[in-house]
């Protein structure tokens, strides 16, 4: 249970409604069986974010000159509520979560009232918005080899309206991963790792590439493992790059990110203290600090 209240101001003083009271229950659920040599898990919970200072700031402040930036004091405070359902069984297993979203914060812009060609970026709140996904995962071992695999369906239904006319962000991911791990004698150890997601919408973005990535290193350990020596190659394929459109009311942007990963890094180590850290912070006033 929290209880808060705020005030809001615009121009220095009080706005209309400025004064708020918030009285939010924020339960967390969860439950655990056993049948047979099934196990299944079920939880929910919700939870109430704030907006960040940043997005409620309201000066307006330049970016370039095709664009503007601006808060939303306006903004509502978001609230999430999550479903998850799980089983496992031998080395197989299995989640199913759903999120459903309320007074989400999106990113969106429109053309400045006589400024044609620059856009006034800013926030608005979602009333709903829904996703859903599904997450299967195996842990096999086979003599040297362990590996961790996995294959996901992710999809949210989200339709938005803008200036040329209503879309629909409904179009699903899949995605899969191989971890590969394989422990030879004498300290010898190698990994193999791929990553994919195929083309997807999620929130307002449109990913019209698929990402694929793949990393390889060989390991050499001595003195129980206080010295090791590393040498990996990291995005071999330099498939690491996404393409995507974004849609707002005014506008719609097109990005082509290249992310930097491909590279070989031999790393050295030696560990003077095994002795773990005994300290556990409580992590007090951290979504605050967040929020700044």
């Amino acid at each position: 249970m929290e209880h808060s209240r705020t005030k809001r101001y615009q121009d220095g003083t009080i706005m209309d409604n400025g004064y708020e009271t918030h009285n939010n229950l924020m339960p967390t659920l969860n439950y655990q069986h056993t049948v047979g040599k099934v196990g299944i898990m079920a939880g929910y919970s919700a939870r109430t974010l704030y907006p960040t200072y940043h997005q409620m700031n309201q000066p307006l402040s330049y970016a370039n000159r095709y664009s503007m930036d601006v808060g939303n004091p306006q903004l509502k405070n978001k609230t999430t509520h999550n479903a998850v359902i799980g089983a496992f069984w031998n080395i197989f297993q299995l989640a199913v979560s759903y999120d459903y979203l309320h007074n989400d914060i999106l990113s969106w812009g429109a053309e400045m009232a006589g400024q044609e060609g620059v856009v006034v970026r800013s926030y608005i709140n979602l009333p709903k918005w829904q996703r859903l996904a599904v997450q299967l995962s195996a842990s096999p071992k086979w003599g040297v080899w362990h590996g961790q695999l996995s294959a996901g369906y992710s999809a949210q239904w989200l339709t938005i309206d803008t200036s040329t006319g209503r879309h629909k962000m409904n179009k699903p991911q899949f995605t899969c991963s191989a971890n590969n791990a394989f422990g030879f004698k004498h300290g010898w150890n190698a990994n193999l790792n791929a990553r994919y997601g195929s083309t997807s919408d999620y929130s307002n973005f449109s990913y019209i590439h698929p990402t694929a990535i793949l990393n390889a290193n060989v390991q050499k350990s001595w003195a129980k493992d206080r010295f090791m020596v590393r040498f990996g190659v990291y995005d071999i394929f330099r498939q690491n790059y996404t393409k995507s459109r974004s849609y707002s009311y005014g506008y719609s942007s097109y990005l082509d990110d290249h992310y930097q990963t491909r590279s070989v890094v031999l790393t050295f180590r030696y560990r003077l203290n095994t002795t773990r850290n005994k300290y556990r912070g409580t992590g007090a006033g951290n979504s605050e600090k967040q929020r700044m």
